[in-house]
């Protein structure tokens, strides 16, 4: 932020973090919707599920899962495959233009990666593990919030 002085007038400028946006809509030559995004660093163009993208994943995913090996062992190399395997695999396959390589993935902010998920699901594209793991923390919340709400009935009142 920077602050400028002139005269008897102050002007204060700050610099936005740009947010992920929608660029267009259009469509491919076979009919299927396309949605043109701009993420902080990445410019993609994700297009509408069909038979042949869920084929085109499911290859995908195997050849992944060969490159990557084994199931690794310990919480954060677990996490790192799953979001790669369940998350950046199906992106990747729907998506063209400046895709994110995984590492470059691994390291999206999280504004980013939620519109990217979002606009995929938009256009099709199912995360049904992710939907149900934000089911469960929504129930969590949901009972945290009851926790609070009892625990403040029980409270004296001054």
């Amino acid at each position: 932020m920077t602050s400028k002085n002139n005269g008897s007038k102050t002007s204060t400028s700050t610099t936005a973090i740009p947010q992920p946006r929608r660029l267009s809509v259009g469509e491919t030559a076979e009919g299927l919707v396309t949605v043109e995004i701009q993420l902080r660093k990445y410019r993609l163009t994700v297009v509408e599920a069909d038979g042949f993208s869920r084929f085109k994943l499911s290859s995908y995913v195997t050849e992944l899962m060969k490159e990557l090996g084994e199931f690794p062992k310990g919480y954060e190399a677990q996490v790192r495959w799953n979001m790669t395997t369940e998350v950046w695999a199906p992106l990747t396959v729907c998506s063209s233009g400046e895709v994110p390589n995984r590492e470059q993935f691994l390291a999206l902010p999280r504004a980013d990666l939620a519109f990217w998920i979002e606009t995929a699901k938009e256009l099709g594209h199912e995360f049904s593990w992710l939907d149900g793991l934000n089911k469960l923390y929504e129930s969590q919340m949901d009972q945290e919030e009851r926790e609070q709400a009892e625990t403040k009935k029980k409270a004296p009142t001054p």
